[in-house]
């Protein structure tokens, strides 16, 4: 309760002399009506439920007071009830913005788990400038050697014509890419950048007079695939039908890459290790056999120079020409049994792997 107030007489029996004002109704009265008992106040039950909630208006404030004070202004119990009703709406807004959220991330999660595919594009271009894009499989797992081998046995993308530039070894890649995963065997797009300086093709040269040696185009780069096997380790396969390296019809082979070192490939059925020691033996065994061939073309070129030149045959001839047809007899059983060779490529800079 507050001090004497003289302003008015007493709210219950009109006395006029030490007034009280009552800090929950605001009204004034004597001595023995000043307790909100005495005079059935009109503002305590408010007060209280007031200081339940949490609302307590300022004591003594009238009934009329709590909704607008003296100057027009909402009331501190008017703004707090504004105040939390705002900030139910802003709930109720934010409630709605998570569970829209929701909603999306449970469909795009539906969309996800129920698309067994997903493209990816890389930055490499074909012959023609289109960016290469490739169709990976969810479910695509590493293979074992063997399910590898029966995979590239069945495939047909070495059935597809190499036609520069309308379909190169990036397309083959692409293709022999999108083959795999769709057949469940995870396979990775490697991008192969050259140096400049060229291969020393002269040493390939076996003196029968038929060599041609390739040309390497400007773009100096090629395409090949890469599948991680989980018992052999890291497989490279090139299965373009690109025949300017090979000097006879190319099938699928394994692909033997190192920086700063030449790529070259082996066909499936010779190579029998995909590790880069494997290809450098193989190789020195077919220059092992060229060099013998071009001492056997150079010795025949003399003979047959000589029996040109003569009038007849000597028995000597005759015997270095049946020397000559054992020697080349010999020749092609070594080449049969070492299988075929193809050109190596180029000096590998640098490669890319893209899954």
């Amino acid at each position: 309760m507050a001090g004497k107030d003289t302003s008015e007489g007493c709210g219950i029996c009109g006395r006029e002399l030490l007034l009280y004002k009552c800090k929950f109704c605001g009204k004034a009265f004597c001595e023995e009506h000043k307790t909100p008992e005495k005079h059935t106040c009109e503002g305590i039950e408010e007060y209280r439920r007031q200081k339940e909630t949490g609302t307590v208006a300022r004591p003594g404030a009238t009934i009329p007071d709590m909704a607008e004070d003296n100057r027009g202004k909402p009331s501190r119990l008017r703004k707090a009830v504004t105040s939390g009703a705002f900030v139910v709406k802003v709930l109720s807004v934010l409630a709605v913005a998570a569970a829209s959220i929701l909603a999306l991330i449970l469909l795009i999660s539906y969309i996800d788990v129920n698309t067994p595919t997903y493209k990816v594009s890389i930055p490499v271009s074909n012959a023609t400038g289109a960016t290469v894009a490739l169709v990976n499989y969810k479910n695509a797992t590493d293979p074992t050697y063997e399910q590898l081998m029966t995979f590239l046995e069945a495939d047909d993308t070495i059935a597809i014509e190499y036609s520069y530039p309308n379909f190169t070894c990036a397309d083959f890649a692409r293709t022999l890419h999108d083959n795999a995963e769709a057949d469940g065997i995870r396979c990775g797009f490697v991008a192969v950048d050259f140096y400049d300086t060229t291969v020393d093709y002269s040493i390939y040269d076996n003196g029968a007079g038929n060599f041609t040696p390739p040309v390497r185009r400007a773009e100096a780069g090629h395409g090949v695939n890469v599948f991680n096997t989980t018992d052999r380790g890291t497989v490279y396969i090139d299965a373009s039908s690109r025949d300017d390296f090979a000097g006879e019809t190319p099938q699928v082979r394994i692909v033997y890459l190192e920086r700063g070192k030449e790529l070259n490939s082996i066909d499936l059925d010779w190579a029998t290790n995909a590790s880069y020691t494997f290809y450098e033996s193989y190789k020195n065994k077919h220059l092992a056999l060229i060099f013998d061939q071009r001492k056997y073309y150079s010795d025949r070129q003399a003979l047959d120079d000589l029996i040109r030149d003569s009038w007849y045959a000597t028995p000597e001839m005759r015997q270095e020409n049946e020397e000559l047809n054992a020697r080349a007899l010999e020749l092609n059983q070594r080449r049969e049994s070492l299988g075929p060779f193809y050109y190596p490529q180029g000096i590998v800079k640098d490669y890319t792997i893209y899954w």
